[in-house]
């Protein structure tokens, strides 16, 4: 069994990695960036809070605006999500392995995988979805009979059962997202396909939940506190801006204000997905030993 890379060394090649490679990553990361632009797009059209509580009828414009926003977070959102996750895995693995991959050639093989990726990717939401009934619905089953037979020992029971259910689903859950966390990476790096994905990556951890929890836990929590504080600075500055801008119409202020909270999220979430899968890839690597 390998020894591990350590938190520390994860952090700093992450970094060295990704400042090295940043226009690369950007190239691809960037893409997201559509989602964000069709999210402004639609918001400027989209009804205001009151009309959609009061139930007012839609112009078409308002319509529009509503059916682009669901569209650009309920399709647009996942197909890049997917696509890009594969490019940026690909490209991370070949910097880190020394081999040169341009950035086209990520992109254009990234299609190529994508329903393969979605598959993957839907069978892992499956385990965890199985985790969560494991754990909850056998609870829910005795509560409902409780219920209909009146019985108050079935009841207590029942109770019993669901609170205990509940913890078993979030150990479930916790140790099955550290066992399949890198079924992804097997396909997009290695070309595991469906099941045999998941099954590469839960014999990488088996044995090692612990020391593979942290490794994943510390690097992404960093990445992602960056993505935060990045986040909060570019919302703050761009509130002073809406402020200045739209002076004392408090309509317009409401509406470019949330145009810009959906905007720096994205941003901050494009600067920092790259440094999180190569984080991510560094210590797939090192389960396998590479």
């Amino acid at each position: 069994m390998p020894k591990l890379v350590s938190i520390g060394e994860i952090i700093d090649r992450s970094w060295e990695s990704y400042r090295s490679s940043f226009v690369d990553f950007m190239s691809v990361s960037g893409w997201m960036l559509v989602v964000a632009l069709l999210d402004v797009i639609a918001l400027a059209f989209y009804p205001t809070a009151t009309k959609l509580v009061s139930g007012a009828p839609l112009t078409a414009l308002e319509g529009a605006g509503t059916a682009l926003f669901w569209i650009a977070n309920a399709v647009v959102a996942p197909v890049l999500g997917v696509w890009t996750f594969l490019a940026m895995a690909r490209l991370a693995d070949a910097k880190l392995s020394g081999r040169r991959l341009d950035v086209k050639t990520a992109l254009r093989d990234a299609w190529k995988s994508f329903w393969g990726a979605a598959l993957v990717s839907v069978l892992v939401f499956l385990v965890m979805l199985g985790a969560l009934a494991i754990g909850i619905v056998p609870g829910m089953i005795l509560t409902v009979i409780a219920t209909a037979t009146k019985l108050g020992a079935l009841t207590a029971l029942a109770n019993v059962l669901l609170v205990a259910g509940v913890v078993v689903a979030a150990v479930l859950t916790v140790r099955w997202a550290v066992a399949y966390a890198f079924s992804t990476y097997a396909f997009a790096i290695d070309g595991a396909r469906a099941k045999a994905a998941l099954t590469a990556s839960r014999s990488l951890v088996t044995g090692r939940f612990w020391p593979v929890l942290v490794r994943i836990l510390i690097p992404n929590a960093v990445f992602i506190v960056v993505g935060i504080v990045v986040g909060a600075v570019l919302a703050v500055v761009a509130g002073m801006a809406v402020s200045a801008a739209a002076g004392l119409n408090a309509d317009v202020q409401v509406r470019l204000v949330t145009i810009t909270d959906s905007i720096f999220p994205a941003v901050a979430a494009v600067l920092v997905n790259p440094a999180i899968v190569l984080a991510n890839v560094i210590v797939y690597r090192s389960l396998k030993g590479q």
